[in-house]
């Protein structure tokens, strides 16, 4: 695989962060250790942390809509 210019990975750089602002909402979650460590433990367990908060979320919609 050819490597990229300089002047290329800043083009690139550039449609990524116009992509990202028009496109991506990005969420920040805060888990306490103290009180939420049932939690933080139970997400540790997960390979693809943020498909199983989606997955759970999209669940709940689906069974509030009926």
């Amino acid at each position: 695989m050819a490597k990229l210019s300089e002047k290329a990975k800043e083009k690139k750089a550039k449609r990524d962060i116009e992509y990202r602002k028009g496109n991506v909402k990005n969420l920040g979650l805060h888990l306490n250790k103290n009180t939420m460590a049932d939690v933080i433990e139970w997400l540790d367990t997960k390979d693809n942390k943020q498909g199983y908060v989606i997955d759970l979320i999209r669940k709940d919609i689906l069974a509030n809509q009926k």
